[in-house]
């Protein structure tokens, strides 16, 4: 796993012997991993800063846990919100909505604390299911919340428009597109993607 640093070098050496991705390597901070103990905030998380600036996001994260008690966000406190008060914190009606579908699914039996031991595809089919989590958001969750090395978000928008500047694509690539040109970089993708998001913030070295 990517939290455990030498699993990590490996995977920036592997990295940094790829064609594209080796300047951005040396150009970019390394990327820092971590197993998150709390899933569910984890994904709460995730569905309030889906399509939102990391400003507009955490302002509007402060604002719901502002709004309850002893500033936890659990199921039980979120179940206790109606739509419309999680709508005056800043969130769209639907992600109101969703915040409430995954305390739901927690409180309904959701093995949440069982996700760390189960494969990529178990995670996928456990999650997905729930309203408001597709698979950009189990994407995120397994990168970020479970360290999982070679995940390769398709549907992510920063993803596609750094491919297009790193190999000169004349368009967003489409998924069998992405998965080819990813293949490179396996057995971690995780780690690719860090660095193509970080190549949208800098001028990589001639």
């Amino acid at each position: 796993m990517l939290h455990q640093s030498e699993e990590l070098a490996k995977a920036i050496a592997h990295i940094q012997k790829c064609d594209v991705l080796g300047p951005v390597t040396l150009s970019s901070r390394a990327p820092e991993y971590a197993i998150t103990d709390d899933p569910y905030l984890y994904l709460t998380r995730a569905i309030v800063y889906q399509q939102l600036s990391g400003k507009a996001a955490g302002t509007i994260w402060g604002r719901l846990e502002e709004s309850l008690p002893g500033k936890k966000v659990t199921p039980e406190s979120i179940l206790r919100k109606s739509v419309e008060e999680l709508r005056a914190v800043g969130l769209s009606y639907g992600k109101a909505n969703y915040v409430q579908c995954i305390a739901d699914a927690v409180l309904g039996g959701l093995p949440i604390h069982d996700l760390k031991d189960m494969s990529d595809v178990e995670v996928r089919k456990t999650l997905l299911p729930i309203k408001g989590i597709g698979n950009w958001s189990v994407d995120m969750f397994l990168m970020f919340g479970l360290c999982r090395p070679d995940v390769w978000p398709t549907g992510d928008q920063g993803i596609k428009n750094g491919l297009v500047t790193l190999f000169g694509l004349a368009a967003r690539p489409k998924e069998d597109e992405m998965t080819e040109l990813a293949e490179r970089w396996e057995p971690y993708r995780t780690v690719a993607s860090h660095y193509i998001w970080r190549s949208l913030e800098i001028e990589t070295p001639d």
